[in-house]
């Protein structure tokens, strides 16, 4: 009875028959051989792989392939036999790769192009996984492979192949647990692939050479990770993060912000939502943050709160939460249409609100890690690249806030009700929350000396927004606008007409400085000269901060706050150096209208304050302030920088001004003109003038009056 086994063991071909067959001199044997190493020869068993791969040869293995793809001959190959012979060549290929001495031989690098024909010439064939490992393992392998791989043009065929690995039933099929291993595991291969090239390649090379092909392979991927929910959903969202938070992907972003396809960014909206939401790894939430920074600094922020509307997403909510709304329902009188409404609202803002929240979890680990590492860790076991990384990321998160900031301040009340007020309060909530976190950060910071690093920016600018939020809000609710308001008013929210839409909302987002406002006053010094890691003074810390600083010097309280302080200095600082001769470049006119209106708070009040005139500081003002007003018709700009410059002379003279030794008879010239342009409108028709442009009028009149006599230059050149 056991004979019969014993026989049909015995009968069975070993891998010492395998080897005989593949050291045969005709090619029909070494056929035979890698037939029947393929039966029974296991992938990770790399021994027998190695003496297969030295049996049977480079050559034969060679002009297999080659036969396979039509351009070679193996003895007893027909026509007919090709895709067989394509088949094997490929299979046994990727199979010897698993090897990681043969993977990286040259032999394997050279057929990286062969592999990459048949990728293209064939996108449905079976042997395209085959493909896909073969490229996988020799790029892993060896950096020559990934090199050899980018010249023979693997972005454009892998960009190009990635839409058909996975068409939309199968994507359905596999979330509905059908098997379909084939298609999503070349597609997970791939994108392992095109990482592996990006994080050995200068990624702006690659931006350079294949723009379009970077981006077809964006919006392909973009929904494989809203659709599927297996590991090829976390790939998908490394790959993506990687190539868009890059500081090379600004003609990406453009190329896809003008793509007429926008689905593939609601795609995005679902995939970042299904990561935020669900018990991940950290890591990959901090990723989905990284991604949705990007994807709002594509499509603006809101993005934030798009309504998706796509043929193969269903929106899923957790169990948890429509538990919670049941339960909510049951245990209260809200009618169940009424409540429906208010979970509808919830769903459609999800991403805000997750976003928001898992940014404010993010700043305060982050920052908690940053201000270890700066004041206890010793600086044997810190590490630099840690501590830069930290700073890269908890920039990113202090810059969603800043854009959820942005997006309630213009959003809220507008036609249609885009927020509701049940969400605004979360976030209002949130943003408390946040800025409570950062303000500490700022406080540690202050008492450990610290005044330079781009957290320490990053946490200052974003102190800015929520004062520019609340100005916002205020201004668009229809409150009252005085001179600095209404300026402020014009250049922010542009169309008047939209002022009464918001009155709520600038409740609530008012109520987020004025909570904080005893500590922000404390580190207002601080704040005003922290610096940049590569910055020599602190210029955009006082650019972030002007809207708080412009708002508060509309009361005595703040203008004491920043005389004292000797906080005026910095703003002066930064004045002159976006109108001076040598100006750095800024966003928009909004920076140096906002601190002209502080510095002219500052000096219509500062003999009740008793400010302490630095005559070189403000000498250089009116410098740069005659400079800027040369080359320009404008009316507003003409009458702001004469009333500074009318309040700064009540505290000199024309003698005392030519004495000093950086001011020459050209600045005096140049100032007379500035004064004869802007009284020329005294009486004459004065209706085609602001209001705001009338108070300036009055007070460059009022100082007119009161120094004249003591500048002869300048009266003569008003009574010319």
């Amino acid at each position: 009875m056991d004979s019969q086994p014993q026989l049909e063991q015995s009968q069975s071909p070993s891998l010492e028959d395998c080897l005989k067959l593949l050291k045969g001199e005709r090619d029909e044997q070494r056929l035979a051989g890698l037939l029947l190493v393929t039966k029974f020869c296991k992938g990770d068993d790399v021994v027998s792989l190695r003496r297969v791969y030295d049996a049977v040869g480079v050559r034969f293995l060679d002009r297999l392939l080659r036969t396979g793809l039509g351009k070679g001959n193996v003895s007893g190959s027909g026509g007919d036999n090709r895709d067989a012979y394509l088949q094997l060549s490929v299979t046994v290929l990727a199979a010897f790769c698993r090897v990681p001495e043969i993977a990286s031989s040259e032999d394997m690098v050279s057929k990286i192009p062969l592999i990459l024909e048949i990728i293209s010439n064939q996108p449905g064939a079976p042997v395209l996984e085959e493909c896909y490992e073969f490229l996988y393992l020799v790029t892993t392998a060896t950096g020559d492979g990934v090199t050899t791989l980018y010249e023979s043009g693997g972005i454009k065929v892998l960009a190009l192949q990635m839409s058909n690995l996975l068409d939309v039933n199968k994507i359905q099929k596999e979330v509905m647990g059908c098997k379909c291993f084939v298609d999503s595991h070349s597609m997970e291969l791939g994108i392992k692939i095109v990482q592996l090239m990006l994080s050995k390649l200068s990624l702006e090379i690659v931006i350079n050479d294949y723009l379009s092909e970077l981006s077809m392979m964006v919006t392909t991927i973009a929904r494989q990770f809203a659709v599927l929910h297996n590991a090829l959903k976390f790939e998908s969202l490394h790959l993506l993060s990687a190539i868009l938070s890059s500081n090379y992907s600004a003609p990406l972003h453009e190329a896809l912000r003008i793509m007429p396809d926008v689905n593939w960014s609601l795609y995005m909206h679902v995939g970042i939502v299904a990561i935020l939401q669900n018990r991940v790894a950290p890591s990959d939430k901090l990723q989905a943050l990284i991604l949705a920074e990007s994807m709002v600094s594509i499509k603006g922020e809101g993005w934030l709160i798009s309504q998706i509307k796509l043929p193969d997403v269903q929106n899923s909510v957790p169990a948890d939460r429509l538990a919670v709304f049941l339960n909510e329902v049951v245990s209260s009188k809200t009618s169940i249409g009424r409540a429906m409404r208010s979970f509808s609202g919830q769903f459609i803002f999800r991403c805000l609100l997750l976003v928001l929240e898992s940014s404010r979890v993010e700043i305060a680990v982050l920052l908690n890690k940053l201000a270890y590492l700066k004041y206890e860790a010793s600086k044997n076991t810190s590490s630099t690249a840690e501590y830069v990384h930290l700073q890269q990321n908890v920039a990113i998160a202090l810059s969603l806030v800043e854009k959820i900031i942005k997006l309630i301040s213009n959003s809220y009340g507008n036609e249609g009700d885009v927020i509701d007020e049940s969400t605004f309060t979360k976030v209002i909530n949130g943003l408390n929350e946040t800025i409570g976190v950062v303000l500490e950060y700022l406080q540690d910071a202050k008492e450990h000396g610290q005044k330079k690093g781009n957290d320490l920016l990053a946490s200052v600018r974003l102190v800015g927004s929520i004062i520019i939020g609340a100005c916002v809000a205020f201004l668009k609710a229809g409150l009252s606008i005085k001179r600095s308001a209404f300026r402020f008013l014009k250049m922010v929210v542009g169309k008047l007409n939209q002022a009464m839409r918001v009155m709520r909302a600038s409740l609530y987002l008012a109520e987020t400085p004025i909570a904080y406002k005893e500590k922000v006053g404390e580190l207002l010094e601080f704040m005003l000269s922290v610096e940049g890691e590569d910055e020599p003074s602190p210029f955009y810390s006082v650019c972030f901060l002007l809207p708080m600083l412009c708002q508060s010097t509309m009361e005595i309280g703040g203008i004491k706050a920043l005389a004292s302080s000797g906080g005026y200095k910095p703003v002066v600082e930064c004045l002159i150096k976006v109108i001076g001769p040598n100006c750095r470049m800024v966003e928009n006119d909004r920076c140096i209208f906002l601190a002209c209106d502080t510095i002219l708070n500052l000096l219509l009040k500062k003999d009740q304050v008793q400010l302490p005139m630095d005559h070189t500081t403000f000498v250089n003002l009116l410098k740069a302030l005659a400079y800027w007003t040369e080359n320009t018709n404008d009316p507003s700009i003409i009458m702001m920088a004469s009333s500074i410059c009318a309040l700064i002379l009540d505290s000199t003279s024309e003698k005392a001004l030519v004495n000093r030794p950086n001011f020459d008879s050209n600045c005096l010239n140049s100032l007379s003109r500035l004064f004869a342009r802007s009284l020329a409108p005294c009486g004459k028709d004065t209706s085609d003038f602001a209001k705001a442009d009338m108070d300036l009028l009055e007070i460059v009149t009022a100082g007119y009056s009161r120094w004249a006599h003591r500048f002869p230059h300048i009266k003569a050149a008003v009574g010319r």
